[in-house]
């Protein structure tokens, strides 16, 4: 993928361009960036992102806190265009094979071809390379309502 933009949620949050990893700021800003991995090219509505962050005590200025969350990950992670503000919430456009649990989901998905033409050694081989893009607790060291959802 040469120095396309990678997002690594199988493990601690990542986001890497080529072999670089980006600084994504604070946990809390960390867990807006990982709301948004989790819904795709989907609006995330503000709410739902104040939810998750603050639970059921959000600062005063929340609405402020969340524009200001969004515009530090478009500029450290040169989104420009692909994290943009809907009626509904907020996008990120993403290429599914920026996301590492895409891959997972693939390596899985040609196991199971292979295991049902009974190509054992292959299908091992397609779940040992999912396996491989573990580095332990999906978004580790995030929390929330829908990061726990996604999580488990």
């Amino acid at each position: 993928m040469g120095n396309a933009l990678r997002y690594e949620l199988l493990g601690p949050l990542r986001a890497r361009r080529g072999d670089v990893e980006i600084g994504l700021g604070g946990v809390k800003q960390q867990t807006v960036l990982a709301m948004l991995l989790l819904e795709p090219n989907r609006p995330v509505a503000v709410d739902r992102i104040v939810r998750t962050v603050w639970g059921m005590q959000p600062p005063p200025s929340v609405t402020h806190v969340v524009q200001t969350y969004v515009s530090r990950l478009r500029s450290l992670l040169d989104l420009g265009r692909a994290l943009v503000s809907t009626d509904a919430g907020y996008l990120l456009r993403v290429d599914p094979d920026q996301l590492d649990i895409t891959f997972f989901d693939r390596h899985l998905a040609a196991a199971a071809q292979h295991g049902e033409r009974g190509e054992r050694v292959a299908a091992a081989g397609e779940v040992a390379a999912a396996l491989a893009l573990w580095r332990g607790e999906p978004l580790a060291g995030l929390s929330g309502e829908s990061i726990e959802a996604a999580r488990h």
